[in-house]
């Protein structure tokens, strides 16, 4: 038996001997040769491709690149190789086998692999060099398109240039994607309506210092002396004057430059953080897709030894009385300074309770050790702390508060506002007026944030930008250094604490330490926690570093003519709805609502505005200025074309609106596959479409003459072509508006059978394709005029615009966008498939997202709510719901989230050049 295992280990040993001892060589050989198909799926070069290798040649990938770009990399070459390079789209090959080679090729880039097989005919000797050169193009283009793992794909990027022996002139500056910067029709039309393209807009994070030249180190600036926003306050005299609301009982301890989340009891915390757990808060998952999970929540839980479900478990509300959260910055994805503050009756019971669990939670953690101290002031601490920061705990008694925080400086600031040598939140007058607006005793209100306008300077203060820049720089310095030592740590052949010193000077670092989660820097911290703006020491700064700010800050500045923009939102979560109500005061200059401003501001919708009414599936009502600038040339434009003297609009009131009726026609439409075949069925079914506009009429006598006046411009422009006809409906006419005999005469298309139907009153003036709409409409004209109560239509919650929708529309209306919505998820889903692949490929034992996990601290998430999971097959990682670039799923043709909401209302007002925006999600009947 002994000797039956020796034998087995010695040919093992020979195999693996004569693998490693079998000489690789390298081929490259022309795609067309391969397939031309796949020459042609090579030349488009889409990012449909990207993920997927076109060729495996023995179960391993071979790299494509373009010949011509490969020639330049590595310079001269023979004749043979220079004419096969300047052929197109080449394949490189590294194999230590005997030809031929088989494989297999992904000709369309669509799924359709086909055996091949290539033998020394078709295949043409190179060198390491040219596989290295064609390699690296690989790398490069996937870098590239800026795909998850980007700082590994720029790493290999440099490897081979040095391998090769060419200059690198990639930079490690990352891009950095935020809310309602990039989306889909849909997301982009949530944002608007929800109020978070005014959030993006006014508080900018995304815009970044550029990245300083190498060699520009020297600290010389003093950044004292560097001059910050110098945007005039608002005004809030008029605004807080004679109100007394009620304030939150922490936001006198709250510093008043710093963001605040309060919360009204101990079930709005529990409620807001469940919600926001299981959606990541619906309003903002709808207008932001991901396809990259940071998981903060999971992060600051850890650190700070507090978990909604352990305080639950073991407080509950009986202990709690108001909650709230604040911080230096609004950076939790990357790493802020956080307070959680209580309020109890039972101040000794909490203390130990908190204490109990914060000590639990970091004792499963070795590294953890316990801290005692004073703050600046005298006021005791104590905590739990980490080397690597994975626990940072500190807890506090001030005044009449419970903190727990993640950062001693955080607890200063508040211990300042305590002793009155720090202004708090509670003596702005923009949040007695956000208070008054949203009071704490009235409504089901889950959490009110808080953004003040001293907030806001501050994060836009020369130190603040110049330190994220710094992060940021560092951040991406980190990575590259994780890749470049990605091997050794795996392997644990990098010892923990292992210092590295390396020369980042952009950075603003040199030191790097391996610590079991990966490497992290001495002086900013790691991938999972930065060390936090509050904590950094920057006195001083590069004179280039100024500049690059001073022309920041003179671009952001010119956003604003007037004030600066202090903002509040109100969340509300409860069984039947989620919704929010947003202000922000003011707008920014040149902000994306200003077409909307210029319409509707000085004019007001009401109640009865847009003629709600309950069979509306879908409402748009915009209120108008008819004496704005942009309606005034509007009518200055028609008045020229028509030749009239009078102004056709002066009957005009103060809205419009576009809505469409419950109709059997929706269910068809529903049915129908794709956007084109709805498209084609809406215009063959045009006539009866129960699709209507409606304005509002200020002077019934000059909508008649507007009537007649384009009646006699048509009848001059088609004599005869047009019958007008007056019908009845409920004791009032109607008008129906159709091609005459003579104007179908010879003609068989479909738009000849089509009609219109208007009716006129002294209060509004409607127009539809259906009878039957018209008719419905004139039920309620009648019933208002006799005065009798109508059914409740959908909420108007804006001023200026109000939207409201039906759950029932969603199939039509994901017909309408799923082709756009399911391209743009699909490309979300398909950017996390390149770096898994590679993880799949080093290190086949591993998950791959797992491993991403653990050592870039982000789990890779599938935008449609599914998972990745390896696919044999195409030898290639896949969403569970949108598949794989070579064999593509079109996932939902709609946030999946949306299926849980039964309607949705918006409302937009504008107010003091500035917005308040409001979304109603009502939940559907679980007994439907």
């Amino acid at each position: 038996m002994v000797r039956f295992r020796t034998a087995i280990l010695f040919a093992l040993v020979a195999v693996a001997s004569s693998r490693l001892i079998a000489a690789e060589r390298y081929y490259i050989v022309p795609a067309s040769r391969i397939d031309p198909q796949l020459e042609r799926m090579l030349s488009s070069y889409t990012w449909s491709w990207q993920s997927t290798s076109p060729v495996h040649i023995d179960e391993s990938m071979a790299y494509a690149a373009v010949g011509q770009r490969v020639k330049v990399l590595v310079g001269t070459v023979d004749a043979d190789t220079r004419a096969l390079l300047n052929s197109g789209w080449v394949i490189a090959i590294r194999t230590d086998r005997a030809l031929p080679l088989t494989g297999n090729a992904n000709v369309k880039g669509e799924g359709e692999f086909v055996d091949i097989e290539l033998n020394a005919s078709q295949l043409t000797e190179t060198t390491h060099r040219i596989f290295l050169a064609c390699q690296r193009e690989s790398y490069f283009r996937l870098m590239q398109q800026g795909y998850t793992g980007s700082s590994w794909f720029r790493y290999q990027v440099r490897r081979l240039d040095r391998e090769i022996g060419t200059k690198s002139s990639v930079s490690t500056q990352r891009q950095r994607q935020f809310f309602g910067v990039r989306g889909t029709s849909i997301t982009d039309t949530f944002a608007l309506l929800s109020g978070g393209r005014a959030l993006s807009e006014n508080l900018q994070l995304g815009r970044e210092l550029p990245q300083p030249r190498r060699g520009s180190t020297e600290n010389t600036v003093d950044i004292g002396s560097i001059v910050g926003i110098t945007v005039r306050e608002f005004d809030w005299a008029e605004h807080v004057k004679d109100i007394e609301p009620e304030l939150d009982p922490l936001s006198s301890l709250i510093p008043h430059d710093q963001h605040a989340l309060f919360f009204t009891s101990f079930d709005s915390l529990i409620g807001f953080g469940d919600e926001a757990a299981d959606q990541g808060t619906p309003i903002l998952r709808l207008a932001e897709p991901q396809g990259i999970d940071a998981m903060t929540r999971k992060r600051y839980e850890t650190q700070l030894g507090l978990s909604l479900d352990g305080l639950a478990e073991i407080l509950g509300p009986q202990l709690i009385d108001t909650v709230a959260i604040t911080g230096g910055d609004p950076y939790f994805r990357t790493g802020t300074d956080v307070a959680v503050m209580f309020t109890s009756k039972q101040m000794l019971a909490l203390t130990t309770l908190l204490q109990v669990q914060i000590r639990l939670s970091a004792e499963r953690d070795p590294a953890a050790q316990p801290v005692v101290g004073k703050l600046t002031n005298g006021t005791p601490f104590t905590g739990m702390k980490s080397n690597d920061d994975r626990i940072r705990s500190y807890f506090a008694v001030i005044d009449n508060a419970v903190v727990v925080s993640n950062s001693i400086t955080q607890l200063e600031r508040i211990e300042q506002v305590a002793q009155g040598t720090l202004s708090s939140l509670a003596s702005l007058d923009e949040y007695r007026f956000f208070r008054n607006r949203y009071p704490r005793s009235k409504g089901d209100e889950s959490a009110l944030l808080i953004i003040s306008d001293a907030t806001i300077r501050r994060w836009c203060s020369p130190k603040w930008r110049i330190a994220t820049s710094r992060r940021t720089r560092v951040a991406a310095a980190l990575l590259d250094m994780q890749a470049q030592y990605l091997d050794q740590i795996v392997a644990g052949r990098l010892a923990n604490g292992k210092k590295i010193v390396t020369n980042y000077e952009r950075a603003g670092t040199t030191t790097f330490v391996n610590s079991k989660s990966g490497l992290r820097s001495e002086d900013y911290g790691d991938m999972r926690f930065q060390t936090p703006i509050n904590e950094m020491e920057l006195p001083r700064v590069t004179p280039e570093e100024q500049r690059f700010y001073n022309r920041w800050r003179d671009g952001y500045q010119r956003n604003w003519s007037n004030y600066f923009d202090p903002i509040a939102i109100r969340f509300v979560t409860t069984k039947a709805s989620v919704g929010l109500d947003m202000t922000v005061m003011p707008l920014i200059d040149f902000s994306r609502y200003r077409d909307l401003i210029n319409i509707s501001q000085g004019a007001s919708l009401d109640d009865e505005a847009g003629d709600p009414h309950p069979e509306a599936v879908i409402h748009w009502v915009l209120a108008v200025n008819t004496e704005s600038q942009f309606v005034r040339q509007g009518v200055d434009f028609a008045r020229n074309f028509a030749s009239v003297s009078m102004s056709p609009l002066s009957w005009l009131g103060d809205d419009l609106s576009l809505y469409v009726d419950r109709d059997p026609i929706w269910s068809k439409v529903g049915e129908i596959k794709g956007r084109d075949g709805v498209a084609d069925f809406l215009i063959e079914h045009l006539d009866g479409l129960p699709v209507a506009a409606q304005f509002d009429v200020r002077s019934g006598m000059r909508l008649t003459l507007f009537l007649s006046a384009v009646r006699g411009f048509v009848s001059q422009a088609a004599p005869g072509m047009l019958v007008w006809t007056t019908q009845e409906h409920n004791g009032h006419g109607f008008v129906r508006v159709a091609l005459s005999v003579a104007g179908r005469a010879g003609s068989d298309d479909f738009m000849d059978n089509l009609a219109l139907y208007y009716v006129a009153s002294g209060d509004s003036f409607t127009v539809s394709l259906s009878k039957t709409v018209v008719k419905r409409a004139i039920d309620r004209i009648v019933a208002r005029t006799e005065g009798k109560p109508l059914p409740a239509g959908p909420p108007s919650l804006g001023k200026n615009l109000a939207f409201h929708v039906d759950g029932k529309t969603l199939p039509l209306i994901s017909q309408l966008v799923a082709e756009d919505y399911q391209r743009s998820m699909q490309r979300v889903a398909f950017s996390n498939i390149p770096i898994l692949n590679e993880w799949k490929r080093r290190f086949p034992d591993r998950d791959p997202v797992e491993f991403h996990a653990q050592l870039w601290q982000q789990r890779l998430v599938c935008p449609g709510g599914g998972t990745y999971q390896w696919n044999e097959e195409f030898q290639t990682m896949e969403s569970t719901v949108y598949g794989h670039p070579a064999a593509v799923k079109r996932g939902p043709g709609l946030p999946p989230t949306l299926s849980q909401f039964s309607q949705g209302d918006f409302g937009l007002t504008f107010e003091d050049d500035g917005l308040r925006a409001r979304v109603q999600l009502l939940r559907k009947n679980t007994d439907e």
